[in-house]
């Protein structure tokens, strides 16, 4: 994980950049001037050089045309070879940049580097390792810290699940491994390069076994920060995280995966085993607030309260650009203006009816009427087929004349009984699927739940997809939105 970029100008940092915590400047500062001293002497052309201290990684090259040096600190984890190739990029692009003012430029001119500072470290973001037997909750913690759908029955993953995660704009890659032994010639090979491990136990007096991943990640990446869940603390007879963490000797939390609310602490968890910089944690609150937020709007939309799915659109984007997420906060103002747009022009609708409507208006008959089943339309009633581009093309669309529009004769029972919130997508009450010309109207309900379930629009959601998944043993990007 990439913690600190340094710009250094004469000894004198002029730019510096924290994703994690590290050391400070003072401490860094003999090392600083050991390698400038050093590379003065070695050569006139620019040089990359590698210091390895206890905990962490410093990298540093040279711009000896502008005098500057560039300092990467990252963990030990990190390739060589990946620092050497964004510490090149990271001085091309200052340089580019700032050459032609480096002498009267402030530190506020600087800041406009963080872009490029934020986009290098996402190709150096930190791998999380969950690792543990099959059966134990790895791949429902995994849910958890994606804010996703918790699965309430164990399915095996097989092999591994690999997902990108974002907080704001800071990004780690979440690694799932398959628990069962018929995968164990996988593991080494899984956990390399890996900045921590998480090691998910389920409470019971199986912890003993854990150990073999205890010695594992110890083996193969002695570097990675080390941490073991205690899951399933919600079972009789679990033992407690303090008792755990006598037994192996590693920090240990407790935790209720399935539970959705503990998805801030096990955020938490992870600020505190890669000790990310304050900046970074404190995005945790309106990043759980976005979804609690997104959530809300959904139902309200589902609900039909669409006033009060607008403003918590609004509330999300307010919060996405807070995250950083300015792409999102956007994409939420613009379904909201569409939204109200679509109300604005229903409303002009509402004031002045067309001639069809008056028209429907005077041929509804008594309550009693909707009950009757009414006449197939005749070819005549067919204006034309309204062809909809689909990945059903089985399922055709008609236009239907006013004397056979359904949802009008029966749109008192519709209103009433608030069967059908389609309104807001600009649904065309004309347009109905030939498949249900014939309804039976004493089963409205069941009716208009298949229109709903079957009606394709040529136009995205409304509601914007959070997370975009791909399949297993892939990269895949979740938002924390």
């Amino acid at each position: 994980m990439l913690r600190d970029i340094y710009i250094i100008k004469n000894l004198e940092k002029i730019y510096h950049i924290q994703f994690g915590k590290s050391l400070d400047w003072e401490t860094l500062l003999p090392a600083i001037q050991s390698f400038s001293s050093g590379s003065e002497k070695i050569s006139s052309e620019d040089v990359i050089d590698i210091i390895d201290t206890t905990n962490f990684r410093l990298t540093f090259t040279t711009d000896k045309r502008n005098q500057l040096i560039i300092l990467f600190l990252s963990d030990l984890t990190d390739t060589i070879e990946d620092l050497k190739k964004r510490i090149v990029k990271a001085r091309n692009e200052f340089s580019s940049m700032y050459e032609d003012i480096l002498k009267t430029a402030n530190e506020s001119d600087y800041n406009a580097f963080n872009p490029v500072a934020e986009m290098i470290s996402q190709f150096l973001q930190p791998k999380i390792a969950l690792v543990g037997f099959s059966g134990v909750g790895k791949t429902t913690i995994s849910n958890l810290i994606r804010g996703e759908k918790i699965p309430m029955q164990h399915i095996p993953t097989m092999t591994g699940d690999i997902i990108a995660v974002k907080m704001g704009k800071f990004h780690f890659s979440l690694w799932d491994f398959a628990g069962q032994e018929i995968y164990s010639f996988l593991w080494p090979q899984f956990i390399q390069d890996s900045t921590a491990v998480l090691i998910i136990c389920d409470s019971t007096l199986e912890i003993e076994k854990s150990k073999f991943f205890i010695d594992l990640a110890k083996k193969e990446v002695p570097s990675a920060r080390l941490c073991v869940i205690a899951n399933k603390q919600d079972l009789s007879g679990a033992i407690t995280p303090e008792r755990i963490e006598k037994l192996i000797n590693v920090k240990t939390y407790g935790m209720i995966a399935i539970d959705p609310t503990n998805r801030s602490k096990i955020m938490d968890i992870i600020v505190e085993l890669l000790s990310l910089s304050p900046q970074i944690s404190s995005l945790i609150k309106p990043l759980i607030e976005r979804d609690k937020l997104a959530d809300e709007a959904e139902n309200l939309l589902l609900s039909g309260d669409i006033q009060g799915a607008i403003k918590r659109f609004k509330q999300i984007a307010m919060l996405s650009r807070r995250l950083g997420d300015d792409a999102m906060s956007l994409e939420f103002i613009r379904r909201a203006k569409m939204i109200e747009a679509e109300l604005k022009a229903q409303e002009g609708l509402k004031q002045e009816p067309s001639k069809s409507e008056i028209t429907n208006e005077k041929r509804i008959e008594s309550p009693s009427s909707l009950k009757k089943i009414p006449p197939k339309p005749s070819n005549l009633l067919i204006k034309e087929e309204a062809e909809i581009s689909s990945p059903n093309p089985s399922l055709n669309f008609v236009n239907i004349e006013p004397s056979f529009n359904i949802i009008d004769r029966a749109i008192d029972q519709i209103q009433l009984n608030n069967y059908l919130h389609l309104n807001f997508k600009g649904f065309n009450k004309n347009q109905i699927s030939n498949a249900f010309t014939t309804p039976d109207m004493n089963s409205l309900p069941d009716f208009f739940k298949k229109i709903k379930d079957q009606l394709l629009f040529t136009e995205l959601p409304l509601f914007p997809t959070v997370s975009t998944k791909q399949n297993r043993s892939s990269q895949r990007s979740y938002k924390i939105s």
